[in-house]
């Protein structure tokens, strides 16, 4: 594992600029699309939606382009999609966006799933039609996701699926993942989700984790810097970003109580907009996915 601590949040003219400049809106190809779910529900209850829609954006550039699946957090698609995607696309790489809440009639952390895998089909789903299209390589697959689908993000690297999947897709795998603030303390020794990774096993697919080092869903400010020994054959880059809130990439700012939070314990979250620090988190992801696309 490579670890940082991001200590100055203002990004470089240089380290910013072929973001910004690269590609045009004119030669963005962006349509509404529906994504057929796989697999069935882990929850004792919990409903898979037929279809969910998601925005698929698609750079100029032919056939065979590299792709990263976005996927949204508790409060559901809030802009913190589309400033990645932005940034991803005028680097010549495509990006679905999903929006799960729609369909399910999720209005935020109040009535969301039960469990991150309930929503695990939505995000195969993704995968098997980014698959299939025609103007995506299957081989380069990426996944992002913020606090909710951050979590998804990692049980997708450990390889787990839910039950009910076509047996075809048993070799399914991601290329990359970018998990924002996925909420680490969740899989260390008697975390919620420590289980159900261990029934996983990591695919070998790199991963850049970027988190703040004031994220209060977290028991303990740096628990992800124990990702490192609690699974070794996890290959790992974290950037821990001093000062940073759970959603520093957001829009705005906002204090909650969720009841996820502290392993389950409760607790009042704050979002604090960072937008230097998000800037620089962003300029990373990118700079992360092509290194792995080989652009």
């Amino acid at each position: 594992m490579s670890f940082t601590v991001a200590r100055s949040f203002v990004p470089s003219a240089a380290l910013l600029l072929p973001v910004l400049t690269l590609g045009s809106a004119s030669a963005l190809e962006s349509t509404q699309v529906e994504i057929r779910p796989l697999g069935s529900a882990y929850s004792q209850g919990a409903t898979i939606p037929a279809a969910v829609p998601a925005t698929l954006n698609l750079p100029s550039g032919g056939s065979r382009l590299p792709v990263v699946l976005i996927v949204h957090g508790s409060g559901g698609v809030d802009g913190r999609g589309q400033f990645h995607a932005e940034a991803l696309n005028a680097a010549g790489i495509a990006t679905l966006e999903v929006n799960m809440w729609k369909p399910r009639g999720v209005t935020g952390p109040q009535n969301r799933p039960r469990h991150v895998m309930d929503t695990m089909p939505d995000v195969w789903g993704a995968w098997k039609f980014l698959a299939d299209h025609p103007r995506i390589d299957p081989e380069k697959i990426g996944m992002m996701g913020f606090s909710w689908g951050g979590v998804a993000s990692m049980l997708a690297a450990f390889d787990l699926k839910p039950a009910g999947m076509p047996p075809e897709l048993a070799a399914a795998r991601f290329a990359a993942f970018a998990p924002f603030y996925p909420v680490c303390t969740l899989y260390m020794p008697g975390g919620l989700a420590r289980a159900l990774l261990e029934k996983g096993k990591p695919t070998g697919a790199p991963m850049l984790l970027q988190t703040g080092t004031r994220d209060d869903y977290e028991i303990h400010p740096l628990a992800c810097q124990r990702m490192a020994t609690e699974f070794p054959s996890l290959p790992l880059t974290l950037v821990m970003i001093e000062g940073a809130t759970h959603a520093f990439d957001g829009l705005g700012n906002a204090t909650f109580t969720d009841r996820s939070a502290k392993n389950g314990r409760g607790a009042e979250v704050r979002f604090i907009a960072n937008p230097p620090a998000a800037a620089k988190a962003r300029a990373d992801a990118v700079a992360f996915f092509r290194k792995v696309f080989s652009l």
